[in-house]
C-alpha cells in the first residue's frame, strides 16, 4: 500500500474513511474535517466520519452545528444540502431502551420504522416500545432545522399521538380556594348572564 500526504478537502472528496485508517484519533479526524470556515458542505461531509463508536453527545452537537447552518438557507437549498445525509446510517436509534447511548445507526431511505419523541412525556411513555431517535429534547430543539430540511416532522410523536391526562390518587380539596370561589360565584353568575342575553341579542338583530 503506497502513502501519501492528503489535505483536509481532498479528505473530504474523496470521502476517506479515515476511522478504519486510524480509530483512536476519529475525534481529531471529525474536528479537522468540520472547522475552519464551518460551511455547510464541510459539516455534511465531516458527518460521514459517524460510526457506531462516536459518543452520542458528539453526534448531537455535529447536527446541531450543521442546522445551525441550515438556517442561513431558504428550505429549498436546505434539502438540497442534506441529500448526503439521507444516503448514510448516520441517524442514533434506541430499540431497548437500555443502559446504551443508542443501539444502532440507521438511514433515512433505508428504515422507516423509527420515531421522534419530541416531548419529555412522550419519550418516557414510549421509550422501550418503538424504536426512537435517540436524542433528548432539549438536543432535539437544537437540530430542528435540520430535522426540517430531513423531511421528518410526519416522524414526530407528537403529531401523530393523542395526548391525555387524567388524575391519579386520592382527591384533596382546598378549603381556602374554594371559600374564595364561592366568594365570586354571584358575580360569575351574573357576567354568564350578560354573554347570554349579549348573545341572543346578536342573534334576534340578525
Amino acid at each position: 500500500m503506497k502513502l501519501q500526504w492528503v489535505s483536509t478537502k481532498e479528505c473530504v472528496q474523496r470521502c476517506l474513511d479515515l476511522e478504519s485508517e486510524y480509530p483512536q484519533a476519529a475525534n481529531l479526524f471529525q474536528f479537522l474535517l468540520s472547522s475552519g470556515k464551518g460551511e455547510i458542505g464541510a459539516l455534511i461531509n465531516a458527518a460521514s466520519l459517524i460510526t457506531r463508536s462516536t459518543k452520542l453527545s458528539q453526534i448531537a452537537e455535529h447536527f446541531a452545528r450543521i442546522s445551525r447552518q441550515l438556517q442561513k438557507m431558504n428550505l429549498k437549498k436546505s434539502k438540497e444540502a442534506v441529500k448526503l445525509l439521507v444516503k448514510r446510517p448516520l441517524f442514533p436509534i434506541i430499540q431497548k431502551g437500555g443502559d446504551a447511548e443508542f443501539d444502532a445507526l440507521v438511514g433515512l431511505g433505508t428504515s422507516t420504522d423509527w420515531l421522534v419523541a419530541d416531548s419529555q412525556a412522550i419519550r418516557d411513555s414510549f421509550l422501550g416500545k418503538f424504536d426512537l431517535l435517540a436524542f433528548d429534547v432539549p438536543d432535539l430543539e437544537m437540530m430542528e432545522t435540520l430535522l426540517k430540511a430531513l423531511q421528518l416532522d410526519s416522524r414526530k410523536l407528537s403529531k401523530l399521538v393523542k395526548t391525555e391526562t387524567s388524575p391519579k390518587g386520592t382527591i384533596t380539596l382546598h378549603p381556602e380556594y374554594t371559600k374564595r370561589l364561592q366568594a365570586k360565584s354571584p358575580f360569575i353568575i351574573a357576567y354568564v348572564r350578560i354573554q347570554f342575553v349579549s348573545t341572543n341579542d346578536l342573534a334576534n338583530m340578525s
